[in-house]
């Protein structure tokens, strides 16, 4: 993933920040700056907060009280339903590029996490955490996040988003190494209706969607949703290395289209609840992969495929003492076709078999018997009983032909216990602590017997203080720690030892919180976090490294205020300096991340206009290694970009019928996009294949009607 200095310029974005400065000012010539006359918030008793909120997330979760927010023990980040309308996100990647600290990249085959200054291009481990109401959504052969059109659930179903920053393994365990992220589902009561929505975009998209929900007679809750979307993407997209190579002048034509479907249903009473969804993607891939550059211009197709099932029940067993038990059962697959050049038509296309199964169990107990003490203790069990690796050769006419030789199998089993608690040491200060232990065995599979791999067990503590010295000032001091193991992708094959490392990380983090009025908020933070048992490529030798640390150092202040007239403002600024192991920026690694979200009425409240304007640093790309892991090339920096989107919505329901529209990157700003390089080959004049360009303007219209029960 890199190149020399001659061959591609870097692209130099918008003037960021000057932009979002400017947007700012226009916006406060419309009355941001007026002032508010809402009484303040009254304390929250947490022995209240319904079960969901106690057991599914970090002791006091984010929601739409500003005191549980407060009261958490981290700068938490929460996206609402009606933030999702008004902004015109149509992706869980949109929703995360505008969070504070985040931002996503996209390669034309996936759209990947990046948070606190961690995060390569191409690189599926996954370091923050995605839950769907609470229930882990990662996959089990590469742990990665899905959040575009591959994610589980449309945009529309969601009730909000919360993003809690730092190391979550007390709570939620494996993967939960720099922050995790809560997707909330609405019930079917919040709609009440069938709901028919239609969704036109630029370069052919479209998507279709048709929901019900209801509260029924008894008490019941019903959602249940359907939808499909597809998209002719690009028809043409150049890519100068190929075309340095001498490969089709360096176009590919009519690679790019995407096609979705999803399904999800929905069902609570009386404290049971079932919850199933599944999701299945196929995109095609503009360029070649694995070295090969002749394979441009092929076929090339990525399929990936996710289920989940989810049985949950809340029950008191005493006024003081709620439980929870939970089961769930989980499917991921991914099958890909690719052509290769020659003259073996019966082994023209390679497709690869790669998925994985696993169910699990867990029980959590909540107790707030004690005076001024909420405690949460439980523990689980996951079986991870398929994790595949299969490939088969295809004839030109794509039937199947034979099997591939190589065949990988692995097994695993994880058990944890842990115990947190929140106590109230005074009126004005708060104690969190929690702890927990998790104990994991892998079994390889591609030998027999099957070799067994007991790694270490890990116990990881977390403890937070949150001291109000005023009303309105809020400050937090916390110390936690979260680890992520290898991967089925990463595990050996043919018996061999397990190189890749347990990844853990360590964090310090000061958060201040300050009202300046019931309606404006201004949070600011302070962090510093070291990961050891990291992977990566010595940018030196080009050696293989298991065991590399790097460590994080970041500073975040974000500014939120809504006006008596429902003006709306959210501003954040990121600073990160995120090293490697020898002391240099990471790759892919901004040092800058600035984001400004405004909204305002029109039309005595008919619609509503929403801004958006986020600024990406200058990024470095990964440095080009060739067949024998030597640098034949350093890393190149990429200039950092700044794009505005802009979306008109209706607010009221007219008839039934509701419309949204709005222009995604409204200045049209390309830019590039790092990529995890698999071109160990400099073309003749310099060129290599370290990013692909992103970035064109896109716009879209959606009409919704809800026929009302």
């Amino acid at each position: 993933m890199n190149m020399t200095t001659s061959g591609i310029h870097t692209v130099k974005g918008a003037r960021g920040p000057k932009v979002i400065f400017t947007c700012l000012l226009v916006w406060s010539n419309v009355g941001l700056c007026a002032g508010a006359t809402e009484a303040s918030p009254q304390p929250i008793d947490l022995t209240a907060l319904p079960f969901e909120t106690l057991v599914n997330t970090e002791l006091v979760s984010a929601s739409k009280l500003a005191k549980q927010v407060s009261e958490s023990h981290t700068a938490v980040s929460i996206v609402t339903a009606d933030d999702i309308r008004v902004h015109g996100y149509q992706t869980l990647a949109d929703v995360i590029a505008g969070m504070r600290g985040l931002f996503t990249t996209y390669d034309h085959r996936y759209q990947y996490i990046s948070g606190r200054g961690n995060g390569a291009a191409g690189d599926f481990a996954g370091r923050l955490m995605v839950l769907l109401d609470g229930l882990p959504v990662q996959d089990n052969i590469y742990n990665q996040v899905y959040v575009g059109h591959d994610g589980l659930v449309d945009l529309e179903l969601v009730e909000r988003v919360e993003y809690i920053p730092g190391p979550g393994s007390v709570a939620h365990g494996n993967n939960a190494l720099l922050g995790v992220i809560n997707v909330i589902t609405k019930k079917g009561a919040d709609l009440n209706a069938t709901q028919l929505a239609t969704e036109w975009m630029s370069r052919g998209g479209s998507k279709q969607r048709i929901t019900h929900g209801q509260r029924l007679a008894n008490g019941a809750d019903v959602l249940v949703s359907a939808s499909r979307m597809g998209s002719d993407g690009h028809p043409t997209m150049y890519f100068p290395y190929f075309d340095a190579m001498g490969q089709r002048q360096g176009v590919a034509r009519n690679l790019d289209a995407e096609h979705g479907t999803r399904l999800l249903g929905k069902f609570a009473l009386d404290g049971l609840s079932l919850q199933a969804a599944w999701a299945s993607r196929d995109k095609l891939v503009p360029y070649a992969f694995k070295g090969q550059p002749q394979r441009f211009g092929l076929y090339r197709e990525m399929k990936d495929e996710s289920a989940y099932l989810q049985v949950k029940f809340d029950y008191a067993l005493s006024p003081v003492l709620k439980a929870s038990t939970q089961a769930y059962r989980a499917h991921y697959e991914n099958n890909a076709m690719f052509e290769y050049p020659g003259d073996r038509p019966q082994t023209q296309y390679l497709r690869s078999r790669i998925g994985g199964s696993w169910w699990g169990l867990d029980q959590t107990f909540v107790l707030t018997s004690l005076d001024g003490l909420t405690l949460v203790w439980g523990g689980g069990y996951r079986r991870d009983d398929k994790q595949q690796f299969r490939w088969d050769y295809h004839a030109a006419d794509r039937t199947f032909a034979s099997v591939h030789p190589d065949a990988f199998d692995y097994d695993t089993r994880l058990f944890n216990l842990f115990v947190a608690g929140d106590f109230a040491l005074s009126d004005r200060a708060r104690l969190n602590a929690g702890l927990r232990y998790d104990k994991a065995n892998v079994s390889d599979c591609s030998v027999t017997p099957c070799r067994q791999h007991a790694l270490p067990a890990q116990v990881h503590p977390r403890v937070g203080w949150v001291f109000a010295p005023q009303a309105h000032t809020t400050l937090k001091l916390s110390h936690s720690r979260a680890f992520r193991l290898p991967s089925a992708n990463d595990m050996p094959v043919l018996g061999r030892d397990l190189l890749h490392q347990v990844s853990r990380v360590s964090l310090n983090e000061a958060v201040l919180m300050h009202d300046l009025s019931p309606r404006t908020r201004i949070t600011g933070s302070i962090y510093r976090f070291r990961v050891s048992g990291e992977f990566m490529l010595d940018p030196q030798t080009g050696k293989n490294v298991y065991d590399a640390k790097t460590q994080t150092t970041g500073a975040e202040v974000q500014f939120e205020t809504e006006t008596v007239q429902r003006h709306r403002l959210r501003g954040s600024l990121a600073w990160q300096n995120a090293k490697d192991p020898i002391g240099s920026q990471q790759v892919n690694s901004p040092h800058l991340l600035a984001k400004l979200q405004a909204s305002a009425p029109l039309w005595d409240n008919r619609f509503r206009l929403g801004l958006e304007t986020l600024w990406v640093g200058s990024r470095l790309t990964s440095p080009l290694i060739d067949g024998s892991n030597v640098v034949i090339a350093p890393a190149r920096r990429l200039g950092g970009y700044g794009l505005v989107n802009l979306t008109l919505s209706s607010q009221a329901k007219w008839h039934g019928w509701a419309v949204s529209a709005g222009v995604k990157n409204l200045f049209n700003r390309r830019h590039e996009s790092a990529v995890r390089s698999t071109f160990p080959v400099a073309s003749p004049n310099g060129v290599v294949f370290d990013s692909v360009s992103v970035g064109d303007r896109t716009l879209w219209l959606q009409l919704l009607y809800d026929h009302w029960n």
